[in-house]
């Protein structure tokens, strides 16, 4: 994950939704259109428009494959969508907001043999989330799935990471979303 000075450089887009001014990293279109719609349906309590970020994370995912701070800004993107959820304790749309936004990600990966993705930013927030929800296997398995990812990333077994600190229960890292979880453990 982004540092959050390299976050605050790069949030240079405001959403086009009515209602407060949120910002996102901007991706290009027809990402950042898509995910305007996404966020308005959201706000009115429609279903989410899945299919259409599909077609444009694809394109997205083609114009960005090798280049992994992209990635993490696409990922990125949807904790405006999951922190509602989560403060409303809706687990399993918050969950869902995870294996959605993933969708695109592992469908592009299939159709590009030996090329990866780096989808650790949604796998630690999606074990952030199960792990709240109550269901620890879930949220380690997925915890150790974004650790994969990071390691693959960051070329180490062990890299200093939110998703190493979660897994290896390391409290004294305190630049994790999940930081709070750990000294609720304590």
């Amino acid at each position: 994950m982004l540092s959050q000075a390299a976050n605050n450089t790069l949030l240079h887009r405001t959403l086009k939704i009515p209602g407060p001014v949120r910002m996102a990293y901007s991706l290009g279109e027809p990402m950042d259109s898509t995910l305007d719609r996404l966020y308005r349906a959201s706000d009115n309590g429609d279903p989410l428009p899945w299919d259409d970020l599909t077609n444009a994370a694809q394109q997205f995912f083609d114009q960005n494959p090798e280049n992994w701070a992209a990635h993490d800004r696409y990922f990125s993107n949807f904790g405006g969508l999951w922190q509602p959820a989560i403060l409303a304790q809706a687990f399993p749309l918050a969950e869902s907001i995870w294996e959605n936004a993933l969708q695109p990600a592992t469908l592009w990966e299939q159709t590009h043999a030996g090329q990866t993705l780096h989808k650790g930013t949604a796998y630690y927030f999606w074990a952030m989330t199960a792990l709240l929800n109550g269901d620890i296997d879930r949220g380690y398995l997925l915890t150790h799935q974004a650790v994969v990812e990071d390691a693959r990333r960051s070329a180490e077994p062990t890299p200093d990471t939110p998703a190493y600190a979660l897994v290896s229960l390391n409290y004294e890292k305190v630049d994790q979303a999940f930081h709070k979880w750990f000294l609720d453990l304590t």
